[in-house]
């Protein structure tokens, strides 16, 4: 009896291994897929297209993760997708020829991630209160800055860069440390909170940061739809975070 249970718990972790394996192989694929839209058009507007991934998050944590999708969880995601639909429609014109100041990086950095500092301070002080929402806001700004340093080391390179090249881009290292920072953080909120609740919140701040920021330090251009699409994403994820219910794990079902 003793062994079947050692076999069973090594059955277990190894089914958890592959599944965060399997998390990690397609994370990298969606990070190749990014730099090479972000190579071919406008930075806000690519950083929408993040929300269409909110359609079959919901399916799948519904269908496999027998996770409870309750109204005031579909009235969020479904407010997010549009809000997104409506950045994507209204992204405006590509700037063919990148103008930014350093000094303006650091600053946008600052005012984006030092209130996200202080959120995760108050949960780890507060016995995790509110932690998943805190995680997944975090991860989705971290994920949005590394699109951003992603768009620049890509307007860096002309033909086809050696690896070596792109690892004496400073942008590129910052756009490593945050696309990864942005997967470990992820993994985080994942403990604290459903799926249906984590990836919209994700989501959403993987749109904003990098939207407000193509405005802000690139110059792109701003309209009062993207600003409308905007709301209804906030909108959602006020939806989504007031009415959160407990995390709680599936019961089995019983065999009888």
């Amino acid at each position: 009896l003793a062994r079947s249970r050692d076999i069973f718990h090594h059955s277990e972790a190894r089914k958890k291994l592959l599944v965060w394996a399997c998390g990690l192989v397609i994370n990298i694929i969606y990070v190749a897929l990014v730099t090479v839209a972000l190579g071919l058009g406008k930075a806000s507007v690519i950083a929408a297209f993040n929300g269409v991934g909110l359609v079959s998050m919901a399916l799948l944590s519904h269908f496999f993760l027998n996770e409870i999708i309750g109204r005031n969880e579909l009235i969020g995601i479904g407010t997010i997708i549009l809000g997104t639909g409506i950045l994507g429609v209204f992204g405006g014109i590509e700037i063919q020829e990148l103008n930014y100041d350093v000094s303006s990086f650091v600053w946008y950095n600052l005012a984006v991630m030092g209130p996200m500092g202080v959120l995760v301070l108050f949960t780890l002080l507060n016995k995790y209160s509110q932690a998943a929402i805190i995680f997944s806001l975090t991860a989705g700004v971290l994920g949005g800055i590394s699109q951003l340093y992603q768009k620049i080391f890509m307007s860096h390179q002309l033909g086809e860069p050696s690896l070596w090249e792109l690892f004496k881009d400073p942008y590129f290292l910052v756009f490593m440390v945050t696309s990864n920072g942005a997967f470990v953080v992820i993994q985080v909120a994942y403990q604290f909170g459903k799926a249906v609740t984590v990836v919209p919140l994700v989501s959403s701040f993987t749109i904003l940061a990098p939207v407000l920021g193509a405005v802000i330090l690139f110059g792109e251009p701003f309209s009062l739809m993207q600003g409308f699409g905007i709301g209804m994403i906030i909108g959602g994820i006020v939806l989504l975070s007031a009415f959160q219910q407990p995390h709680r794990t599936p019961e089995p079902r019983s065999s009888l």
